[in-house]
């Protein structure tokens, strides 16, 4: 799956996702070693920013309702919420943000979001 969003160039965004593993539990915090979060620019491919965010910042172990998930009809929530850098988005362009779970067993996976960037004039 690839959650699909916008965003605003040169602003500050949060990516939110539901992710299970592949037994098909909701992944929690001790379930994940590392992650690893790559922002490219889809018209040319060019890699923006790498960061490597904190477990358990980005990582839930219950499933959050809170206000920032718009998903119509969708109650059931998020677990993962990954905050992308404003510089990381500079253009009026399509980025796709990928970010690499690696489990504390078993193989890495990776979560996919493509946010357009909406053009400020100023």
């Amino acid at each position: 799956m690839i959650y699909v969003g916008q965003s605003i160039a040169k602003s500050p965004a949060v990516c939110l996702a539901r992710v299970k593993t592949n037994a098909g539990t909701y992944i929690t915090q001790s379930a994940i070693a590392t992650i690893v979060v790559k922002v490219f620019d889809t018209t040319t491919a060019t890699l923006t920013t790498t960061t490597n965010p904190t477990v358990a910042d980005v990582v839930y172990n219950t499933l959050q309702t809170d206000d920032r998930w718009q998903v119509d009809g969708d109650t059931t929530g998020y677990n993962v919420a990954i905050p992308i850098g404003g510089a990381s988005m500079p253009l009026n362009r399509t980025y796709q943000i990928e970010a690499t779970f690696t489990p504390t067993t078993g193989d890495a996976f990776i979560v996919l979001w493509q946010l357009e960037a909406e053009k400020v004039y100023s």
